[in-house]
Order: C-alpha cells, then structure tokens, then sequence
C-alpha cells in the first residue's frame, strides 16, 4: 500500500491553463480547417450557383451589378471596398444571389397567381365611417379626467 502512495505523490497534476490553452488551440484548429474546406466547395461550386442564379431570377445578379455601379456613382471609396469584398469573396456573393434568386422566384410565382384570381367583395354601406358617437365618449371622458392632470 505505501509503494502505490508513493507512485501517486509522485505524478504531477496537469495545469487546468494549459488544458484550457490546449482546448482553445485544438478548437480554432478544427475551425480553421473546417473554414478550408468549406471555402474550397464553395470554390468548386461558385460558377454553377452563379448560373442557378441566372436561370432562377436575372434581375438579382443585375441588381447587384446596378447597385455596384451606384456605389461607385455615390461613394467611389465604398464603391471600390464592394468590388474588392466581392472579387474576394466571390463564392459567398454567388452562394448568396443563388438563394435570393430562389428566394424572389418563389414570391413572384406566388404573385401570378394571385394576381389573375377574383375576389368577393362586400357592399359598405355609406354611414360604415361615421365616429361621432366615438368622438363624443372621447370628449366625455376627457370632460372626467381633466382635474386629474
């Protein structure tokens, strides 16, 4: 029994800073690796987003060229960081316009079809908008609180 006390008293504890370090280090390696990987699909993948983009709905990848042209117009300093953040990351503005152009075609198919169906309507009469009444309890109730305040 006293030679396993010894083997015991003997081993060092591990500092909970280093395990702590050691954790924060393994962890910002697993994302960055994580980041590579994704960036390099989102790579491969960026042109045909750009064509589902296209077919989907144009008129979000030529509104995001008409609103880099504007910056440009409006703020040149602004205009040049937007083409430099989106020459950069092109693969994440392609992934971007791909779901808004799926986004927007959902809603304008939505809109056809409301667009070209009837709907019931009902007769007002003309006295639907009268409020004097309201009006009245207004002053009435105004008249009872008016020592208060």
């Amino acid at each position: 029994m006293e030679r396993m006390y010894r083997t015991y008293s003997n081993v060092r504890s591990v500092n909970p800073w280093m395990l702590l370090f050691a954790s924060v280090g393994i962890l910002f390696f697993a994302f960055w690796f994580l980041k590579n990987i994704v960036f390099k699909i989102l790579y491969t993948v960026a042109p045909i987003l750009l064509i589902i983009a296209l077919i989907l709905n144009y008129r979000v990848v030529l509104g995001y060229g008409k609103w880099l042209l504007d910056t440009f117009r409006n703020n040149f300093l602004y205009g040049i960081l937007a083409c430099v953040f989106t020459f950069l990351c092109y693969p994440f503005v392609a992934a971007f316009l791909a779901i808004r152009a799926y986004q927007l075609r959902g809603k304008s198919l939505s809109k056809k079809n409301e667009i070209g169906e009837y709907i019931k309507y009902k007769d007002v009469e003309d006295d639907f908008l009268d409020i004097t009444e309201e009006k009245k309890e207004q002053e009435e109730i105004k008249k009872r609180f008016e020592g208060l305040f």
